[in-house]
């Protein structure tokens, strides 16, 4: 009993150490899965007796979604990349049918479990608050970068749980000191979302927490409770609505401009170009007026080392980003405006910021002015290339020309990077090379390659276990499966180790691998 008791112990402390790496190392977190397959295989005493593991119907409907994906392999035309799709996705398959035919660990143990990944998601955020804060060697050019383990999405998606699982056991604890720090920690992850800037992470958590609150304050017997909660929802439903609104505003107070009364030289008298047929602008200033390019170029490439002609540390061609940057502050493309440059704004500058205010590192502000811009862009020019949100249109279009011409049982598993490449050369679309990419929608990712029909087979396998493990109303597995999908609407989350292991592990652990919450 006692060796027994000690096997049971490491099964629990692997699941825990999954968990705890999530955030911190893909090699440690695909290690320990390794340890947990070989753990399985030569611990028998883990595994279920073949009567219970034959019982298991909602285990094996899940794992049903992964052989969609195998059929999808009979006529697919591109057999190596459907392998490696396969070879991606695999913890869909391995993780769910490990945890899932193991002994259930108890409510206890499951609390250490996900204890651990919040020590862990702690951990990784406190050394990228340090990264952000410039402690350290590395170069530190947009916020994504302080994410040094996995990409930031992923990561952000890991915070939003690691914020209501602490909130989650916040409530459940009794002992005060305990409580405190509990209490500390979803403050602390969601702070941390803005200094992130992952704008999916945090409109996943906005929506959460609203939907959380709706369904707390409609459980509540007092009145009072009620009608100050839902008063209190409507009041940052509306300042949101507000502050959206007022940014769209802010960005559209566009400058008149009296072309017959523009001035035609510079205070050193050279000769100004303004191209009063480019619409382009920053804060409302037109890019393209007031610019002397010789005087400009002369007089930046003594301030700097980084020469207009080269690039900046985000690859882009420095003299644009110049132009753009001394749009923002109102200041003219030529000496006197490079005289008006703080220090602060030519390392601004150097590391390719197009506008003063993605400087501002504490405020949200400059991420949705950014999405503004990219919309504004994209409907001026109809090119979104190099801008995350308006490519996301783009590709969304292209997705759903190759649906309808593939409908019902799709391309193949992989045939969707083919599909994509050829749709858009028969679209003639404006996206450079290096930005055709995929559709970021797992949803369509998914009916691409197996048809409507497929689609429905793999949303039949993730939802219908749910109900016949009566999980419909475990916070826990809910907030989860939430977050989940809602991030499958912006990303394709099952295209990378990381994500298909976050997805799989949490849900064969909070769905089939614990007994009831207490």
């Amino acid at each position: 009993m006692f060796i027994d008791s000690i096997k049971y112990k490491a099964w629990v402390w692997i699941l825990a150490i999954i968990a705890a790496s999530m955030s911190i190392s893909i090699f440690s977190t695909n290690f320990f899965q390794f340890a947990l397959i070989f753990y399985w295989l030569f611990m028998p005493g883990i595994r279920l007796k073949f009567s219970d593991i034959k019982a298991q119907k909602g285990l094996w409907v899940f794992l049903s979604g992964y052989v969609v994906l195998l059929i999808g392999m009979i006529y697919t035309s591109d057999f190596n990349y459907g392998l490696h799709d396969l070879k991606i996705k695999l913890p869909l398959l391995i993780l769910p049918l490990i945890i899932g035919t193991s002994k259930k660990i108890n409510f206890q143990e499951l609390r250490f479990v996900l204890m651990a990944f919040i020590a862990g998601i702690f951990l990784s955020s406190i050394i990228s608050t340090g990264v952000f804060l410039g402690l350290g060697d590395l170069d530190v050019v947009k916020h994504s970068d302080i994410s040094i383990f996995i990409s930031h999405v992923r990561f952000s998606l890991l915070v939003v749980l690691a914020f209501f699982f602490s909130a989650y056991y916040f409530l459940k604890e009794d002992d005060r000191t305990k409580k405190i720090l509990l209490g500390v920690l979803p403050l602390w992850f969601a702070f941390f979302l803005f200094i992130l800037h992952s704008f999916t992470g945090i409109i996943i958590l906005f929506i959460l927490t609203l939907i959380t609150v709706t369904v707390l304050i409609k459980k509540s017997n007092e009145l009072m409770v009620k009608v100050f909660g839902y008063i209190a929802i409507i009041t940052v439903l509306l300042l949101s609505a507000s502050y959206i609104t007022k940014c769209i505003g802010k960005f559209y107070n566009i400058d008149i401009v009296n072309i017959e009364t523009l001035p035609t030289h510079t205070a050193l008298g050279n000769e100004y170009k303004h191209h009063t047929n480019l619409t382009e602008i920053e804060n409302g200033h037109y890019v393209w007026l007031y610019y002397s390019k010789e005087e400009m170029t002369k007089a930046w490439n003594k301030t700097s080392k980084i020469k207009v002609s080269e690039k900046d540390k985000r690859g882009q061609t420095l003299k644009y980003t110049l132009i753009k940057y001394l749009t923002s502050k109102n200041l003219t493309k030529d000496e006197y405006g490079i005289s008006q440059l703080s220090k602060e704004d030519i390392s601004n500058i150097e590391n390719g910021l197009t506008n003063y205010i993605y400087a501002k590192k504490y405020s949200l502000y400059p991420r949705i002015y950014q999405i503004i811009w990219e919309f504004d862009q994209y409907k001026k020019t109809g090119n979104p290339s190099g801008h995350s949100v308006s490519q996301r249109i783009e590709y969304l279009k292209t997705g759903l020309s190759i649906i309808k011409e593939n409908l019902f049982i799709g391309t193949g598993t992989g045939d969707v990077k083919q599909a994509f490449t050829k749709k858009y050369d028969e679209q003639n679309s404006k996206l450079s090379n290096r930005w055709r990419l995929r559709t970021h929608n797992q949803f369509i990712t998914f009916t691409i390659s197996s048809g409507i029909i497929g689609f429905i087979l793999i949303m039949i396998s993730w939802f219908y276990p749910v109900f016949y493990e009566k999980r419909w109303s475990s916070f826990l597995f809910l907030i989860f499966f939430a977050t989940a999908l809602l991030s499958m609407l912006n990303e394709d989350t099952l295209e990378t180790s990381t994500g298909v292991t976050f997805f799989a592990f949490f849900y064969a652990l909070l769905l089939f691998g614990h007994t009831n919450e207490q």
